[in-house]
């Protein structure tokens, strides 16, 4: 009777480490596919980011010969250049409105939102008209 309750309690520990191996081995798989999707990700986002093409303005797009060091470069300084004259021109946009009494400031106001109603009337207009033509 004790041989048999040990033979039971062996076979009973035998079976749980098998099952439990067997859990961690369909596991780990399941981790490495995890890992493999997302080393896969971003590896492609890279590749993605490596083939983007850096957008030059004019006259420098017309440019051939171009290293892409050069291209990069390029893109840069006129990034560099964008960024301040950004800045020089909201530095004058307060400079003068500091200036500018309550009143002005609400003329001001009516004007840009005036002008701003006639920009979207004409793309409204433009892109009926692009729709009709299609038709």
């Amino acid at each position: 009777m004790r041989r048999w309750i040990v033979s039971c309690t062996v076979l009973g520990v035998v079976l749980m480490m098998t099952v439990a191996l067997r859990a961690q081995d369909e596991a780990t798989p399941a981790a490495d596919k995890q890992d493999k999707k997302e080393a896969k990700a971003e590896a492609k986002a890279e590749e993605m980011q490596a083939k983007k093409e850096i957008r030059l303005t004019q006259p420098w797009r017309r440019i051939t010969g171009l290293s892409e060091e050069q291209k990069s470069q390029i893109a840069e300084i006129h990034k560099k250049a964008t960024d301040e004259i950004k800045a020089v021109q909201e530095r004058e946009k307060n400079e003068i409105m500091a200036l500018l009494t309550e009143e002005q400031k609400t003329e001001l106001k009516t004007l840009l939102d005036t002008e701003a109603a006639e920009r979207k009337m004409k793309a409204a207009e433009r892109k009926k008209a692009g729709e009709g033509g299609a038709e």
